[in-house]
């Protein structure tokens, strides 16, 4: 989990080698989570786990006087 944070963090650092999807400063990732419903019903912790990760991604980036980089969109 910790490796995801890290490499989820450097999303709008290209040249930090961390992910392949990146972009521009001040952009951010969207990602999309389908059968959300389903998915926080069959698998609770799971589902907790990655809202609490994409949280705490932006959280750390605030701290650090960064843009948040993420956001989630459910889609059911």
């Amino acid at each position: 989990m910790n490796a995801w944070i890290d490499c989820l963090s450097d999303l709008d650092d290209p040249y930090s080698g961390m992910s392949e999807i990146t972009v521009h400063t001040g952009q951010v990732v969207v990602l999309q989570l389908q059968h959300a419903k389903e998915f926080a019903q069959r698998c609770p912790d799971i589902y907790q786990a990655l809202i609490e990760c994409l949280a705490f991604v932006n959280w750390q980036r605030l701290e650090h006087g960064e843009e948040p980089v993420l956001t989630i969109s459910f889609q059911d």
